[in-house]
């Protein structure tokens, strides 16, 4: 860790340094979150310093910055100057409007803002079938937390739970013998 994020991270709250120290990996000159991270891929913390928020989940860069500068960010965002989307550097981050941040954004080719929202719905309207064989390993692993096995299964969450409470079956289950029979 270089001098300058050593010395950025000192006049930072203890509550926080000590949550960074926790929670980060170094990697090159970045410091990467391994903590929770939100659907648009930013570092989410839990965490209220100040006691005057009532949002349980911030944008950990956001609560960074803030803290640095001694007051709210107000319609300003919080971005990571790396380009690196779990890098919570408190050197490597900067505040600009929403506009600047989407100019940025598609000068270098990336997707954020609206943009995000529209493409992870796309996804999410993008229907998969799941495979017999892939039913199967979900039934196997009922223990594990439905929106991980979506994630890997690349499913929607809801689709898992129809797996695990019977409403999607596989094709060859004895079952759905009996089922279509019935309905023939």
């Amino acid at each position: 860790m270089d001098r300058a994020t050593r010395e950025a991270i000192l006049k930072l709250p203890l509550t926080l340094q000590e949550m960074i120290r926790r929670k980060t990996t170094e990697e090159g000159e970045c410091l990467l979150w391994t903590g929770s991270i939100s659907l648009r891929d930013a570092p989410r913390c839990y965490c209220d310093y100040t006691g005057a928020s009532k949002r349980p989940s911030q944008s950990l860069r956001r609560v960074l910055l803030e803290a640095l500068a001694g007051r709210p960010l107000g319609k300003m965002v919080a971005v990571s100057m790396c380009g690196t989307r779990e890098c919570v550097n408190p050197t490597h981050l900067q505040k600009m409007s929403r506009k600047a941040r989407m100019q940025r954004a598609s000068a270098l080719g990336t997707v954020c803002g609206p943009a995000v929202t529209a493409r992870n719905s796309a996804i999410a309207r993008k229907r998969r079938s799941l495979t017999d064989d892939q039913i199967r390993q979900i039934l196997a692993r009922r223990d594990d937390r439905q929106w991980v096995l979506a994630r890997e299964f690349g499913v929607a969450r809801s689709t898992i739970g129809n797996v695990l409470s019977g409403k999607l079956r596989p094709t060859n289950d004895v079952w759905s013998g009996v089922f279509a029979r019935l309905t023939a």
